[in-house]
C-alpha cells in the first residue's frame, strides 16, 4: 500500500464526512451530523500522524529521533486525549463519533474493493483481446 494512497482516503474521507454533516444534520439534527463529522476529522488527523510516524520510523538511513518524538508526542497524549474530551461531550452522541472514526475503513474497503473490479475487469479485456 503507497502512502498516496493513504492520502485518497483521507480527503475521501473528509468529503464523505462533510456530505454526512449535511445529509445527518439535516434528517436527524445537528448534533448527530456533527458528531459523525467529528469522528471522521478525528480519525483523518490520526491516520496521517500514523502514516508520518511510520515514514520517519521506517526510513532506510539515519533517523530524525527528533522528529519522530514529536510525532509520538503529538499523536498518542495529544491526539487521544482530544478524542477522550469528544467522548465526554454531551452534545455530541458517541455512537455518531464511532460511525464517522469508522468511515475510514469504509472508504478502504471501498476503495479496495475498487481497484479489485477494475484489475479484473483489465484482465478481462485483455483476455478478450488476446
Amino acid at each position: 500500500m503507497e502512502l498516496e494512497f493513504i492520502n485518497r482516503v483521507i480527503k475521501t474521507t473528509l468529503i464523505l464526512a462533510v456530505i454526512a454533516l449535511i445529509a445527518v444534520g439535516f434528517y436527524y439534527g445537528l448534533p448527530y451530523g456533527l458528531g459523525i463529522f467529528a469522528g471522521a476529522v478525528w480519525g483523518c488527523v490520526n491516520l496521517f500522524f500514523l502514516k508520518q510516524l511510520v515514514r520517519n520510523w521506517l526510513v532506510a538511513g539515519p533517523k530524525d529521533h527528533l522528529k519522530i518524538y514529536t510525532i509520538l508526542g503529538i499523536k498518542f497524549p495529544l491526539l487521544y486525549l482530544a478524542g477522550f474530551g469528544l467522548l465526554k461531550i454531551k452534545y455530541l452522541p458517541a455512537f455518531n463519533l464511532l460511525l464517522g472514526f469508522s468511515l475510514i475503513f469504509v472508504v478502504i474497503f471501498l476503495k479496495g474493493l475498487g481497484r479489485l473490479f477494475l484489475e479484473k475487469s483489465q484482465a478481462k479485456e485483455k483476455s478478450k483481446t488476446a
